[in-house]
């Protein structure tokens, strides 16, 4: 969005869809079912309002910045720093490794994210960035090693959709990405079978979506931003 908010036309869309965002954002806090805890966050992640309203303002600074290759360098290097230490803790050489929980991920990548989920979706983000074959590879690979079937299922999405699009710069490229993540992830998946395939996330999932009907019934409009985690149990 920022990008696209950058390039002129498409400005007024993006921060449209921002705003909105934020202002859905503020709402399901005013009404939520825990006004304070929506307010600063109760999970381990701490995305409350106060944490969204920061990146608003990040987002709203960034529109600022003139030099649009300044910005993208920024990005893109910061971009290589997540996926060089990504890669340091599937090599389980991370120098930080006594200060994070990665038991919990069983071997997937966080890199600094704090999940794998999230890195996931930093690297899909970012993927549109890459330009060369062996940066499209090296992202792509640290896509899989998160684990994440959304992320993995979000980039095959966004390299399909590339070539039905018919550009030739990204068929090729497109492609041999394509052939590459097969390859990848299977060889991975041979390798260290206890990382990946893993059916415990799916029957999560069944049990979650099960349960969060009950949680609709009891309150139609929902129980306000970062409330899910907390009033789930309840109803479990």
């Amino acid at each position: 969005l920022l990008l696209y908010a950058r390039a002129g036309k498409g400005r007024p869309v993006a921060v449209g869809l921002v705003i909105g965002y934020f202002l859905v954002a503020i709402f399901y806090t005013l009404f939520s079912a825990d006004p304070i805890g929506s307010l600063f966050g109760v999970s381990e992640s701490a995305q409350g309002l106060l944490t969204q309203l920061i990146y608003l303002t990040v987002f709203l600074l960034a529109l600022q910045v003139s030099d649009q290759r300044g910005l993208m360098r920024w990005i893109l290097a910061t971009n290589a720093v997540v996926i060089f230490y990504a890669f340091l803790q599937f090599a389980g050489l991370d120098p930080l490794s006594h200060i994070w929980a990665s038991e919990n991920y069983l071997g997937r990548t966080f890199s600094t994210l704090g999940h794998p989920a999230w890195l996931g979706v930093w690297l899909l983000l970012t993927f549109p960035l890459m330009r060369g074959r062996f940066w499209i590879v090296v992202q792509a690979l640290a896509l899989i090693l998160t684990g994440s079937k959304a992320a993995v299922l979000g980039l095959v999405v966004l390299m399909v959709g590339a070539v039905v699009m018919r550009r030739d710069v990204w068929r090729k490229v497109v492609v041999g990405g394509l052939v590459g993540m097969v390859f990848f992830g299977f060889l991975l998946g041979k390798l260290y079978p206890d990382r990946f395939f893993l059916l415990r996330s799916m029957q999560a999932r069944e049990v979650i979506w099960s349960e969060s009907v009950e949680m609709v019934e009891a309150r139609p409009l929902g129980y306000g931003l970062e409330m899910f985690e907390y009033f789930f149990p309840r109803f479990s």
